[in-house]
């Protein structure tokens, strides 16, 4: 879609099936012993939605490279149940990578760490395209970081500074090489934060 209320319909249609894939997901990682909870947030607003499209000049209405309407938080423990789930999305056969940001051993000027994970759900025929969908997998102490220590306004001014020079508006068309990057992930995770939990 590349208008809001289309992007907006697309998204809700996509949403059950997104909650129900990724808690399938979280269900079969915590079975294994891995501590993972979801903060499953709602439906990125209309108005954030628009913001983010202003902010690219070229084309401020074009909502098609917004892909993160439908979204979701993994929020993990340690850095190796960061490093189980996305092996389980790599292995998954309910959805289809499109896209990863590695911001764990790559992290933006905010210095949040997380890895991004940009997906479409492969068994989704019901709509005329694939809706891309988010999900982030953050360390329990980067969250709290945010979320306890008054981080959350500063990453909102960072990211609101980041911005115009790009870092939002950094979507790529899905490609082929974002699986390959997310099993060389799963073989490097957390390199620089050797001995981190």
């Amino acid at each position: 879609a590349t208008r809001v209320v289309p992007l907006l319909v697309d998204a809700a249609a996509a949403a059950p099936a997104f909650d129900a894939a990724v808690g399938a997901l979280v269900s079969a990682a915590a079975a294994a012993g891995r501590r993972v909870e979801r903060k499953r947030p709602p439906l990125k607003s209309a108005s954030r939605i628009v913001e983010k499209c202003a902010l690219k000049p070229a084309a401020p209405r074009d909502t098609s490279r917004v892909c993160d309407v439908v979204r979701d938080m993994l929020v993990c423990d340690t850095l190796e149940d960061v490093v189980d789930v996305l092996g389980r999305l790599e292995a998954s056969t309910a959805f289809r990578i499109v896209r990863v940001k590695d911001r764990i051993n790559h992290p933006p000027p905010s210095k949040w760490r997380d890895v991004m994970v940009n997906l479409v759900l492969r068994a989704d025929r019901s709509h005329r395209t694939e809706h891309v969908c988010e999900l982030q997998l953050c360390h329990r102490k980067m969250l709290t970081g945010r979320e306890g220590l008054d981080g959350r306004a500063l990453y909102n001014r960072q990211r609101c500074a980041d911005a115009p020079r790009g870092t939002l508006g950094g979507v790529t068309h899905p490609a082929d090489d974002d699986q390959a990057h997310v099993a060389a992930f799963v073989c490097d995770a957390g390199a620089p934060l050797s001995g981190a939990s």
